[in-house]
């Protein structure tokens, strides 16, 4: 468009002008070639040059002109795209329309305000695009050392493509070198990749294969942008890689990445010369102008490295008083600092530059914070660690926020990037006495001691009381009203909680290890991964064998053996709940009953039923023989009750199970109630009485919801999930058992999943949809098999049979049904005898 802007209104005419001034501005950069020059290189007439120029012009000249000429001043492609973009913005203006077009996904961070340099890297990157993105995907391998700019030179590049790529632009941090994070596994950045692009939870597949083919599939022959930052390997990005040409991925790591096929490498050096200069007075801003010699200087003492620069730079604008030369006379003071070893000197020298000049309080807080254990930290435990009061705390972190010391990736969370964590440390271990480190340990682990002490009541209400060994206090804790709060707390918290039991062994404070994983058991046993509480359990059982600690080994023996159970390590789940009843027959009396309860779970999901309802009749007992027979007693009731039910003893199923939710009940455990109307609803719905079981499947899934169990949430879907089935409510079924599947991915809970697959399959059968449950039952097998859990397996042959036998496969149907008939005979459950009826049945067709 080349008309007048008067008529397109006032914004439209400004823009215009703005356009045709910064136009005229750029002849005059470039030098002020003559006319005839211009006309010459862009191969235009001369008067079109001179109209273009002239100060009497007051229209948007053509896209092409403007173009033609930005290369004739010999400009970049880079400025040249850069013109163009700026061109169809005042265009837009003068259409009416919006500024830029509402298009695609687009979850890059935010921009740099102030990013400088790397022109020349840039201007590679945009020739490569230019030449090969019409053929295939344009991969850029960005390494370098630790702060270097990669992440910040690759975002910066994504805002200035990413009008290239309307169909989204992505950004995922993998981690690789994220202190107390480990790398993002393909498979799950394949899920965030999926779920950022919009797909449902539900709908995202399960093996890393079919999700990297999906994530293919939804982009293909789309022009997306894919930042990839913090990358361990080619391994770990290959798998996220769009299959079709148009699209651009970046991809920072600090090696280089051989493996990485088809990829353009791009190694990021220190900053020339005159590029850091430019950064040191971009941060520092129009004082740098005044000292030219002295910046030069202060920027080669940084090496260079543009971290180094601007934590150098933000400590000099923040002290007025200060000349840039004041800032060369302390970085060549005479010694480098060596504490950080494996670091480049002129990054140590940087940050010790910044350190110094903090004062006395921020220096201590930047000293605890290398001495604090976990990933990132609050204001509440800052006070606890410095022994200061919340609002200090909070005001010295933001303190160090503004200089770049720590980041804040999360509003009210503090971190420290890896390399200045390694400094904090060094320095802490250098500058803060012994005795002073110890004691912010202490403090920040009684802190944790009387929080987690809360959260432990409003989690567990009916745990027993320990009275605690606290010293005096008066530092502030967090405000926790309900169970919610306390799961929020300790979500964020978890990195920090194991971190610090794990110092805590590693400086013998004993007590700590005793009290602190006591009070959170519920939280550990339901909420964490395996990995998570191996980390707690293991430092308590060594801990207590050290101390001679029998009742503290056998508490985390049997809570050690939850986890293993649910993540299908049956073994493992037997040999610690085996330990825990060992130990509490010799030295807890008081105890058995749990841990009998415990064990009797273990030797279920073995499959060894009439074992197991043995140890749950003799923990009932045990309850009783210790004053313990009221709400405490509930979980055995209730698992004995399910495993009657399994059996086929339903009537003494379904009287147990209301026992146990009347002793919820009774106690206001709402965790409890939720389980054992879980079970209850399942044994009711084997006596015929459907409608009643939905109801009470729908409370129990209603109330985890509320108390934040995402286990409980996932195993009541499942069972609802059956009954709904046998109602006839496929559709309803079918929702709930995929938001189950979701739910139990993340926990690793492989016999509920397998049981999942199982419900599924008999679902899409009951659709008519045969090959459809096949492979639902098959997936249920592929689960079972290695955690050698029978009745699962016993479930996908039985599934397995009727599908075959359903697609008319008769001699596969005699096999499954053979290997159904083995498995239940073998369990002593109802269900062998219709499979031995369906198995002669086969065998007479055959």
């Amino acid at each position: 468009m080349t008309e007048s802007a008067e008529q397109a209104g006032p914004d439209a005419a400004d823009s215009v002008a703005t356009f045709v001034e910064q136009f005229r501005s750029l002849k005059v950069q470039a030098g002020n070639p003559s006319l005839n020059d211009l006309a010459r290189r862009a191969g235009v007439p001369r008067s079109t040059v001179a109209d273009a120029f002239s100060p009497q012009r007051h229209r948007l000249p053509r896209l092409e002109l403007v173009t033609a000429l930005v290369r004739a001043f010999g400009c970049p492609p880079a400025e040249v795209d850069r013109w163009e973009s700026a061109w169809k913005r005042v265009e837009r203006t003068l259409l009416g329309l919006p500024p830029t077009p509402a298009r695609g996904h687009s979850f890059l961070p935010p921009d740099v305000p102030d990013f400088t340099g790397r022109s020349e890297e840039a201007a590679r990157l945009v020739a490569e695009i230019e030449t090969r993105a019409a053929s295939t995907v344009v991969i850029s391998a960005i390494d370098g050392m630790a702060g270097v700019g990669k992440t910040t030179l690759a975002v910066h590049l994504g805002h200035r493509l990413r009008a290239r790529f309307p169909d989204g632009q992505f950004f995922l941090d993998l981690q690789a070198h994220t202190a107390g994070m480990a790398p993002v596994e393909p498979a799950s950045a394949l899920h965030m990749l999926l779920r950022a692009w919009g797909m449902a939870t539900e709908d995202i597949p399960d093996t890393l294969a079919e999700r990297a083919a999906a994530w293919r599939s939804e982009v293909a022959d789309r022009r997306v942008l894919l930042v990839l930052d913090n990358a361990a390997s080619a391994d770990q990005v290959c798998p996220l890689l769009p299959g079709t040409p148009g699209s651009l991925v970046l991809v920072t790591s600090r090696a280089g990445m051989p493996g990485l096929v088809g990829a353009r490498s791009l190694s990021l050096d220190v900053l020339p010369s005159a590029e850091a200069v430019d950064l040191f007075a971009q941060v520092l801003g129009e004082r740098a102008d005044a000292e030219p010699d002295a910046v030069a200087e202060a920027v080669r003492l940084c090496g260079g490295l543009p971290l180094a620069i601007r934590v150098a730079a933000a400590r000099l604008h923040h002290r007025s008083a200060w000349t840039v030369r004041d800032l060369v006379r302390r970085l060549a003071e005479g010694r480098r600092l060596t504490e950080l070893s494996t670091v480049d000197g002129g990054v140590a020298t940087a940050f010790a530059v910044s350190y110094r000049q903090l004062n006395a309080e921020q220096r201590r807080m930047f000293r605890l914070l290398g001495v604090f254990p976990g990933p990132s930290i609050d204001a509440l435990a800052a006070a606890a660690l410095a022994d200061l009061p919340v609002d200090r705390a909070e005001a010295l972190l933001e303190e160090l926020l503004d200089v770049h010391l720590v980041r804040q990736d999360k509003v009210g969370r503090y971190t420290l990037h890896d390399l200045l964590r390694d400094y904090a440390r060094a320095t802490a271990q250098d500058k803060e006495p012994a005795d002073h480190r110890e004691a912010a340990i202490h403090r920040l682990l009684d802190y944790y001691l009387r929080v987690t002490d809360r959260v432990g009541d409003l989690l567990a209400p009916d745990r027993p009381h320990v009275e605690l060994p606290l010293e005096p206090w008066s530092l502030a804790v967090p405000v926790l009203d309900d169970q919610a709060a306390a799961l929020a707390w300790a979500d964020a918290e978890r990195p920090n909680l194991v971190a610090a039991l794990r110092r805590a062994g590693d400086l013998g404070l004993d007590h700590y290890l005793r009290h602190i994983p006591r009070n959170l058991t519920k939280y550990l046993m339901f909420q964490c991964t395996l990995d998570e509480n191996v980390a707690v359990h293991q430092t308590v059982i060594e801990s207590a064998r050290r101390t001679g600690d029998w009742v503290t080994e056998l508490r985390s023996s049997g809570n050690l053996s939850v986890p293993y159970r649910q993540a299908g390590e049956y073994r493992l789940a037997l040999t610690y709940a085996e330990r825990a009843v060992a130990l509490a027959r010799m030295f807890d009396p008081r105890s058995l009953g749990p841990n009998l309860n415990n064990l009797g779970t273990v030797l279920a999901v073995l499959g060894d039923y009439p074992l197991a309802i043995a140890h749950f009749q003799e923990s009932l007992a045990a309850y009783a023989a210790a004053g313990l027979d009221t709400h405490r007693s509930g979980s055995a009731a209730r698992n004995l009750g399910a495993v009657l039910n399994i059996v086929g003893r339903h009537d003494e199923a379904r009287e147990l199970l209301w026992r146990a939710v009347e002793m919820a009940r009774a106690a206001g455990d709402e965790w409890s109630e939720a389980f054992a109307l879980n079970e209850f609803g399942t044994a009711i719905a084997r006596l015929g009485r459907r409608d009643e079981a939905i109801t009470h499947l729908r409370t129990a899934l209603a109330i985890g919801a509320r108390t934040g169990d995402p286990r409980s949430v996932a195993q009541v879907r499942g069972n609802l999930a059956e009954v709904l089935r046998q109602a006839g409510r496929h559709d309803e079924a079918v929702t709930h058992v995929r938001r189950a599947m979701a739910d139990l991915r993340t926990l690793r809970d492989v016999s509920q999943l397998a049981d999942l697959h199982h419900v599924l399959g008999l679902i899409l059968h009951d659709l008519g949809r045969f090959q459809g449950a096949l492979a639902e039952h098959r997936r249920a097998l592929h689960l079972a098999d290695p955690i050698g859990d029978l009745l699962e397996q016993s479930h996908a042959h039985r599934g397995m049979a009727l599908a075959f036998d359903a697609l008319g496969e008769v001699r596969s149907a005699t096999e499954h049904w053979r290997l159904a008939h083995e498995g239940y005979a073998q369990l002593g459950v109802p269900l062998a005898v219709e499979a031995a009826r369906r198995l002669t049945a086969e065998g007479e067709r055959v």
